[in-house]
């Protein structure tokens, strides 16, 4: 038996074993996520974002169990001064997708933008045509870690992820997402205009399961310039979220973040 021949064995018994641990190039977009904001005046290098970020998902709990090696295996830093940003590639689909709940991460003073890469929807159809199925944000999350709704901080001057009483953020799904950089002040001005823009996410949400009502706070309510949608189950809004989150709406960047079901039927927005 060849070399070639012995690796592609060892991959096929790998996909037997763990269907999502691709490590084939096929699904590598997929497997990665963008990362913004990257610090000024920082030499950041690639070893420095993959130890950083297999800190982070270590602390965030959402590394899968009985896997070999760490889970970021590799990352790309843009050489660009004015466009600082980089890729981080996972070597599970499920950890990249969990790790979108990474964004706004603090790495040496700077909120990072975690998203998917542009040309991820290209990847999930051709995926799809060929039976493969992406996961989504908290799917298959492991018992172990940091408690549910829990994010890692940043300590700056450490360089490495830390939990703070002044760094915890909700993160725990629920049946309600809030949308947010996808309505202008402009847009509230109409009434017209705010049904407009319910009737077209609701249509976009319905694609990932049953939507129960989409509010959009007026001009001078709390709440004013996001989307709150709420879904007949927390399965479908992560489904929702995964998809949203990091999108491209009129040239601004979907963050879809999940809401309090009670405070949305309350109609209490913030």
């Amino acid at each position: 038996m060849t070399a070639t021949q012995k690796l592609q064995q060892m991959l096929a018994k790998a996909k037997e074993t763990h269907p999502t641990l691709l490590a084939d190039q096929g699904t590598r977009k997929a497997r990665r996520l963008y990362v913004g904001n990257l610090p000024p005046g920082v030499n950041v290098t690639e070893q420095m974002l993959v130890d950083f970020f297999n800190a982070a998902v270590v602390q965030a709990g959402i590394v899968m169990a009985g896997l070999s090696g760490p889970p970021v295996v590799s990352a790309w830093v843009s050489t660009d001064d004015e466009r600082r940003f980089a890729f981080v590639e996972f070597r599970t689909m499920e950890e990249c997708a969990n790790a979108l709940s990474l964004n706004g991460i603090v790495f040496h003073g700077e909120s990072l933008r975690i998203s998917r890469p542009s040309d991820f929807d290209d990847a999930v159809r051709a995926m799809q045509a060929q039976g493969i199925a992406i996961p989504q944000m908290g799917m298959n999350l492991p018992t172990v870690g940091m408690p549910a709704g829990v994010m890692p901080g940043m300590d700056a001057s450490a360089g490495m992820p830390v939990v703070t009483s002044s760094t915890l953020s909700a993160a725990a799904a629920t049946a309600a997402i809030k949308l947010t950089n996808m309505i202008k002040p402009d847009d509230l001005n109409d009434p017209e205009d705010i049904e407009d823009i319910k009737a077209d996410v609701r249509d976009e949400c319905s694609n990932y399961g049953q939507v129960k009502t989409v509010q959009i706070p007026g001009k001078s309510e709390s709440g004013a310039g996001c989307v709150y949608v709420l879904f007949a189950d927390t399965g479908e809004a992560v489904k929702a979220q995964g998809v949203m989150h990091g999108r491209l709406f009129d040239g601004q960047q979907i963050k879809a973040t999940f809401y309090d079901v009670s405070k949305m039927e309350a109609q209490s927005f913030s």
